[in-house]
């Protein structure tokens, strides 16, 4: 394996683990904000869950091909 390819791995999991703590962080928030606020974090949610999917199976692609 390249250090290019190990600093991509590193990279993406980082990215990967941050994103879903700070999804996890807004949804512990969510209850003390406004309904508008609510609504769009709820009408993104399909389009979260499916960015940290993609992303995952990127990171699962490139340990695979290290």
């Amino acid at each position: 394996m390249t250090t290019a390819q190990e600093q991509f791995i590193e990279i993406l999991r980082q990215d990967v683990e941050q994103f879903e703590a700070a999804a996890e962080r807004i949804e512990e928030l969510l209850p003390h904000l406004g309904r508008e606020l609510q609504e769009q974090w709820r009408f993104t949610a399909k389009a979260r869950r499916s960015l940290i999917e993609e992303l995952r199976v990127l990171l699962r692609k490139a340990e695979k091909a290290a």
